[in-house]
């Protein structure tokens, strides 16, 4: 994925959250261009899918517990992603921990 790409799409929907959002909150929006691989198709996505909520219930982690994460499929422009896959914590330091605990499992890895 192009770095320019993931810095303007995410500093796009930083800026949507920052203005609509209470000003007590901040929203962290981390946004994951992504292709298929050959022969890969949304059911192989599934089984991803699938399995990264199943390992990431184990983690003992509150804030990887409240994090959303949402998969959307382009529709409309020339947008060279088949999926955009995101996350959203409510603040930077929920999403530190989320990274931390990802990076200590193997499940942030196999995602």
């Amino acid at each position: 994925m192009g770095h320019l790409f993931k810095s303007a799409l995410c500093a796009a929907v930083l800026a949507h959250f920052s203005l609509s959002a209470d000003a007590a909150e901040t929203n962290v929006v981390e946004g994951l261009g992504c292709n298929f691989n050959d022969g890969k198709s949304m059911a192989d996505l599934d089984a991803v899918v699938k399995y990264y909520v199943a390992e990431r219930s184990k983690i003992d982690s509150p804030a990887l517990q409240k994090m959303a994460s949402r998969v959307w499929t382009p529709a409309l422009g020339s947008v060279r992603y088949d999926l955009v896959w995101f996350n959203t914590n409510l603040t930077y330091k929920e999403w530190g921990e989320v990274t931390d605990a990802l990076a200590t499992t193997q499940v942030g890895m196999d995602v």
